[in-house]
């Protein structure tokens, strides 16, 4: 997590998006994090999903995003964060449902060579 990453753009999709199936469903869910493991576990079925989402790298803005993941007390969203040698992290892209790269291009303007990287 680098200054030339914006992760509040993420967080902020986060809390909309918690916010928004809130008001739609009225789930019976809990704010704990054993139970959102859990409810994974337990294959049980919401009809909205719960979002999963594995922020990778170690850089200087790590653990004031952590914090600020833990204080946002989401129900439906949850956080965590690792570091992975090249060959785990390429597993994890291949079994995400989705990939979001956050970094932006040193023109601001093209898809990032990390993404590019990637890809190939």
């Amino acid at each position: 997590m680098t200054p030339d990453e914006d992760f509040g753009i993420l967080l902020e999709a986060a809390v909309v998006y918690d916010m928004c199936v809130d008001a739609l469903s009225r789930e019976d869910d809990s704010t704990g994090e054993e139970v959102f493991l859990g409810t994974i576990r337990d294959v049980k079925q919401f009809l909205y999903p719960r979002l999963l989402f594995i922020i990778t790298g170690k850089g200087p803005k790590k653990e004031k995003y952590e914090q600020k993941t833990r204080e946002l007390r989401l129900r439906r969203v949850a956080f965590r964060t690792m570091w992975l040698s090249a060959e785990d992290y390429l597993l994890l892209l291949g079994s995400a449902d989705l990939g979001v790269y956050l970094h932006t291009s040193s023109s601001g303007l093209d898809l990032p060579m990390k993404a590019c990287n990637d890809m190939t």
